[in-house]
């Protein structure tokens, strides 16, 4: 070999090496962009050195450092974080919130999210705040449609509320059918009658075990229920509820002590009872004791005019100072009753039923 070929291919060579190390400097910098991605991985550093044939060993092995962690990058499944994009089949986590907003004013549906077979499409799960909140100014802020099955479902698996429904100035909720059923309350697997246990609030609807609908008028442990499907519009609280009682110190609203001679009293069984407002009748048990001489006690509704005396009695008494009770029947008006006592008296009224 003359010493002309020996330049050739020792420039060769070198032509080759820098090439090789062009290469190396542009993984490197690739590397340290995509090391900030790699849990474990280590910064790496590298150095210009002299191209001597043992440099040229190191820089090889570098490379295929290089290629072995940017291998790795690309197999490892990394969540999305903010500002990276959306990975499917993954968890992704991100501390900002998320935002789909459509531009165009005509479009109809922004996100498309469909479950093929029997599981959910989209489901929002939270620890204690809400897991699906949809807001409308105008239009409906949750929509569910079906065919055959359910269009929204609500379910509390303990003592949570399943769905609620609220406005401040409208409607909470409008439920129809146009030829089914436009609401139905599932009723109780083992009660028989209205809830003895439990707080309820007032409104609450129960239908238990017979499948007879009870209706809570007080909130409370466990409320003032009365049922509501009844023949006639009939009816009959669970217990007798004390409406009155003039003797002082006893239970019952109103004005307290005996009656005067020829006193007529208004009495509102709204207070303490499960009578309202909207009822016409109400069913009483009256009782007077401490009575003076002989007479009578009327009770009629405080929308007629005060009859002194009445035409008529709800319970009598013939001598002083005893103690009779008896049934009556009475319209009312907004909950409330008139009381006429012909002579001295304490007069005792409980409730037990009523006419809706």
């Amino acid at each position: 070999m003359t010493a002309h070929d020996a330049t050739t291919d020792l420039d060769a060579l070198r032509t080759l090496v820098d090439a090789q190390q062009a290469q190396i400097e542009d993984l490197a910098a690739r590397l340290t962009s995509l090391a900030p991605r790699v849990e474990a991985a280590s910064a790496v550093e590298l150095r210009s050195t002299a191209t001597t044939r043992r440099n040229m060993l190191t820089k090889s092995l570098v490379a295929g450092a290089v290629g072995a962690v940017g291998a790795a990058v690309a197999t490892r499944p990394v969540a999305a974080a903010d500002g990276d994009n959306m990975k499917l089949g993954e968890t992704n986590e991100a501390a900002s919130t998320t935002m789909l907003n459509q531009t165009s004013s005509t479009g109809d549906t922004t996100l498309d999210v469909r479950a093929n077979g029997t599981g959910r499409a989209v489901q929002g799960i939270s620890p204690s705040g809400v897991g699906v909140n949809g807001r409308s100014t105008s239009g409906d802020a949750v929509f569910g449609q079906v065919t055959t099955g359910r269009g929204l479902v609500g379910n509390a698996t303990t003592s949570g509320i399943g769905l609620s429904a609220f406005s401040d100035a409208g409607i909470g909720a409008v439920v129809g059918s146009t030829s089914g059923t436009p609401l139905q309350i599932q009723a109780s697997s083992t009660v028989s009658g209205a809830p003895t246990s439990g707080f309820h609030p007032a409104g609450a609807l129960f239908v238990d075990v017979d499948n007879r609908l009870f209706y809570n008028r007080v909130s409370g442990s466990p409320g003032v229920w009365i049922q509501l499907d009844t023949p006639s519009g009939v009816s009959f609280t669970a217990t007798p509820e004390r409406a009155y009682d003039s003797r002082p110190g006893e239970p019952g609203s109103g004005t307290k002590g005996k009656f005067a001679k020829g006193q007529t009293r208004i009495i509102d069984l709204t207070l303490d009872t499960s009578v309202l407002s909207s009822h016409i009748g109400a069913l009483l048990n009256v009782t007077v004791t401490g009575t003076t001489n002989g007479g009578f006690a009327a009770i009629y509704s405080a929308a007629n005019a005060t009859l002194n005396p009445p035409a008529f009695s709800s319970v009598n008494w013939t001598a002083t100072d005893q103690t009779i009770g008896n049934n009556a029947q009475t319209a009312i008006s907004e909950g409330k009753i008139k009381v006429f006592a012909v002579d001295a008296t304490h007069v005792i009224i409980d409730v037990i039923g009523f006419i809706i």
